[in-house]
């Protein structure tokens, strides 16, 4: 009997070992910190053996595979020992999909729209009546849809970098790569290159007739793609935000509408139609639009379903409006770009802008710019403020620093009182662990704090 060992116990590790049980494997579970006790009664109940508070080398070295937590860096001592002793080391998205013959898979990825792009694509398969489900880093772990007796139509996945680290077989019928821009560059040694090739391997083992999606406009994925072509036969799908280059399949932003060329046919999009807003979802949309047409969705059915789609939570969501300020909580802005493009959607000096989180190696200099455009305050909400105030505290808008999210929500309805701005913007260009659990709990208290003031 095979023995797997699961390093880590969250939801995704929990379905994993849950999964490997079912499939006869001896099943270990280590984790680093506590395990919840929740997660402690699932395991005894499926009769899975576990550590807590560090990982003993008696008890996993014996494995032949590792299913990793995609927060476990490849360079962690107990990965390279693993790695060195013979023993696969391996992704739950990796994992799952080995069980789960014939299964379709759409994989998206990229540094920015993942989440939108994902629920997108799954929203229009469900609108045209396909039995489709996202999974990934949204929705349930994929090892739990790999445990039930029937196939989903299709799995529309979204992949971050950290898993597609080790997915070594993992076969999509779609893949598409959205954008790539700086993030997480101190997993990658502050390289963006080892940061693209991870993204790039979504393109790795795409099906003989699947389609290739990606942003024809990146210089980072043109780049990653002359490193690493895709594999000759498989089509590929361009979209562009300006006049498409001489591509077969492409497509393209107009003046009002959106024009794509797919084997199915030339078609156009009235963005008057959209339910979403902005150039960077316009490509999301597009991409949107490939994958599912490619997929066999009729025309008609996608048409309705780009219309009723509605935004995804903690992205520019309403997070309500008190005394003729509005609140937007944009908190799965975890980048430098994803603040871009929120900033961009914004009127001038109309917005009091929070800040702040756990540092990726930010160059928060390339949006001062848009802040300087936009922002009557600033709120740096995080316990290392440093590096914001040297580089935009000198750009003459007022800024505060908080440590708490009920204070900071208070201060930036006063400062928005005081100088005449219109709209508090939660879009803090950073991880959100110094402060909490993660951007959804961050984004949750924060409308709570605004719901206080009412």
């Amino acid at each position: 009997m095979k023995k797997i060992v699961v390093l880590g116990a969250g939801e995704s590790g929990l379905q994993a070992a849950l999964l490997a049980k079912k499939k006869g494997y001896e099943v270990f579970v280590s984790d680093k910190n506590n395990i919840p006790t929740e997660v402690k009664e699932s395991l005894n109940s499926a009769g899975i053996l576990f550590e807590e508070g560090g990982h003993t080398w008696e008890n996993i070295s014996d494995a032949t595979i590792a299913v990793k937590s995609p927060g476990i860096p490849q360079t962690a001592p107990i990965i390279l020992q693993l790695r060195e002793n013979g023993c696969e080391v391996i992704s739950e998205i990796e994992f799952a999909a080995r069980h789960m013959e014939g299964a379709n898979f759409i994989a998206v990825t990229g540094s920015n729209g993942k989440t939108t792009t994902t629920s997108l694509i799954a929203h229009v398969l469900r609108s045209a009546g396909w039995d489709a489900v996202e999974s990934g880093n949204i929705g349930f772990a994929l090892s739990r849809y790999a445990q039930e007796d029937s196939r989903r139509d299709i799995y529309v996945v979204e992949l971050s970098s950290f898993q597609l680290e080790d997915m070594p077989t993992f076969s999509p019928y779609v893949s598409i790569i959205l954008n790539i821009t700086p993030d997480h560059l101190d997993r990658y040694d502050y390289d963006i290159e080892k940061y693209a090739d991870a993204k790039g391997k979504v393109f790795c083992n795409l099906a003989p007739d699947g389609l290739a999606i990606y942003f024809g406009e990146d210089e980072e994925i043109r780049k990653l793609l002359v490193r690493h072509p895709i594999s000759s036969g498989i089509a590929k799908f361009k979209f562009y935000t300006q006049q498409p280059e001489a591509d077969l399949y492409f497509g393209s932003l107009r003046e009002n509408d959106i024009l794509v060329a797919l084997p199915q046919g030339r078609f156009s999009f009235k963005l008057s139609e959209l339910s979403l807003k902005g150039v960077h979802n316009y490509c999301n949309i597009m991409a949107a639009i490939a994958a599912t047409l490619h997929a066999g969705v009729d025309l008609f059915a996608l048409k309705e379903a780009l219309r009723t789609f509605k935004s995804v939570p903690h992205r520019m969501e309403d997070a309500g409006i008190v005394e003729s300020v509005h609140y937007i909580n944009d908190s799965k802005a975890t980048n430098i770009d994803a603040t871009k493009y929120a900033l961009g959607a914004m009127a001038d000096k109309d917005i009091i802008l929070i800040l702040g989180g756990t540092d990726k190696g930010n160059d928060y200099t390339t949006i001062a710019e848009e802040v300087k455009r936009t922002s009557l305050g600033l709120i740096f909400m995080t316990k290392d403020y440093q590096k914001l105030e040297q580089q935009l505290g000198s750009l003459g808008i007022p800024y505060v620093v908080s440590e708490d999210v009920e204070d900071t929500v208070r201060r930036a309805h006063e400062m928005a009182k005081e100088c005449g701005a219109n709209t508090v913007l939660l879009s803090p260009c950073c991880a959100s662990f110094d402060l909490f659990k993660n951007y959804e709990d961050r984004g949750d208290r924060f409308k709570e704090a605004v719901k206080t003031l009412l």
